[in-house]
């Protein structure tokens, strides 16, 4: 995206978002391009898995990893990994915090 275009919302980003084939954040002002993964991210987010899911075994709080998009203080980010209970605003993809 173009320094020269105007600041987007986060609707806007999102409205935008939904017709793109790569995968953007977004930093409050507007979208950044995510670049590909390594296998070295890969095997992180593979031990982060079995060590933090692992202990939500069993819990309300569930693992998720990098394929769900989160909303913080009206930044899009996709983590390596996060937890979620099942109390979280959700939307189409979109975890919603209260951060």
């Amino acid at each position: 995206m173009s320094a020269s275009l105007k600041p987007l919302t986060l609707g806007e980003f999102l409205d935008w978002e939904r017709s793109q084939p790569e995968r953007y954040e977004f930093d409050g002002v507007q979208p950044i391009a995510m670049t590909g993964g390594t296998a070295a991210h890969a095997f992180i987010q593979r031990n982060l898995a079995i060590s933090i899911g692992g202990r939500l075994r069993g819990q309300a709080c569930k693992f998720v990893g990098n394929d769900l998009k989160i909303e913080v203080a009206g930044s899009i980010r996709y983590p390596m990994a996060s937890s979620c209970a099942p109390n979280c605003p959700r939307r189409a993809g979109l975890l919603m915090t209260r951060w």
